[in-house]
């Protein structure tokens, strides 16, 4: 997620952290930092991977020896899991073995503030992080939904479904009006918690609540409020809801009648800000593929070894993750 020019966040699942990149490369004949074309003004951004060093870890301590969730790699301390901080992250389940064979799929948002929503899945809960780029915030949370707390991590607060609580949130999303959309995968429904507009601050507790899916993967909404999930091989749309959380829904089958994606599952999605309707569709593994919603007609394709993630910079690029290539 780009929150402004050159910024880059990359959440490194097996290893439980968020990277923040101040850039990507730099531009051929300024040498000012950059991560897409538009920060260069007509000039080439050449990207350089490996050379240069976050400015900033979210979810452990330092950028070496430390990769566990919560401090602590696994459930085999079990009762006594490690709890949860301000500072944690914990995106590999604690209880697997081989970390190097698990799925992870996360996306977060950046609101216009600059902060930063995560979904922290296995403490089942979203975290927001102040502007990471100022240092003058730490890398410590700022706000936490799902938890009463930075040391809860039971899923439901170890109680049933609730308005105020989640049970493996995968993705987030920030509307128009700075409202927090959450995907609660394990209690299958998408959530919206308010934002005040006097005050600023978003409640705790859900005034929306949309159903009828299996499991959402990823949630994103469209200029218009339009909510946007994805859940196994399905791709759905809510019009804009409003509270108590009427809203009609559709599923958008003309993905699964494509005979090149027909049965595949379709993870992450997003939205590409140029262009109105068009979306881009993680298939499976192995494509990015971008629709017209309109045109209900696919318009370019990426493929690749193993896509664990995607997401699009306010000037249209495509970001993927290859989890093969690290």
């Amino acid at each position: 997620n780009t929150s402004h020019p050159t910024h880059v966040f990359i959440i490194d699942g097996n290893r439980n952290r968020i990277l923040g990149m101040a850039a990507l490369g730099y531009c051929s004949l300024s040498h000012a930092p950059c991560s897409i074309a538009s920060d260069c003004d007509g000039d080439t951004c050449t990207l350089t991977p490996g050379q240069i060093a976050p400015q900033f870890i979210l979810g452990q301590p330092s950028g070496t020896d430390y990769g566990a969730c919560n401090g602590d790699a696994t459930d085999q301390i079990t009762p006594n899991r490690e709890a949860a901080t301000g500072s944690t992250l914990c995106f590999v389940k604690p209880d697997q073995i081989s970390v190097g064979e698990t799925v992870i799929y996360i996306q977060a948002a950046v609101d216009q503030s600059h902060n930063l929503y995560v979904p922290d899945q296995w403490n089942n809960r979203v975290l927001m992080y102040r502007d990471p780029f100022n240092a003058a915030n730490g890398t410590s949370a700022a706000a936490v939904w799902g938890q009463d707390t930075f040391a809860g991590f039971a899923c439901n607060k170890g109680l049933g479904a609730m308005a105020s609580s989640l049970c493996e949130p995968t993705s987030v999303d920030i509307d128009t009006t700075g409202n927090l959309w959450v995907g609660d995968g394990n209690n299958n429904r998408v959530l919206r918690f308010p934002r005040n507009a006097g005050t600023g601050v978003i409640a705790t507790t859900a005034d929306v609540t949309l159903t009828g899916m299996s499991a959402p993967v990823s949630v994103r909404l469209d200029p218009s409020g339009n909510v946007y999930t994805t859940d196994g091989t399905n791709l759905r749309s809510f019009t804009a809801p409003q509270p108590p959380g009427t809203s009609t829904s559709q599923l958008l089958s003309f993905i699964n009648q494509n005979p090149n994606y027909a049965a595949l599952s379709l993870t992450q999605i997003a939205f590409d800000p140029t262009q109105n309707g068009h979306l881009w569709v993680q298939v499976s593994w192995y494509a990015h593929v971008l629709f017209d919603l309109t045109t209900q007609s696919a318009l370019k394709t990426v493929t690749s070894g193993q896509f664990r993630g995607l997401d699009v910079s306010q000037a249209g690029d495509l970001f993927s993750v290859e989890a093969w290539d690290h």
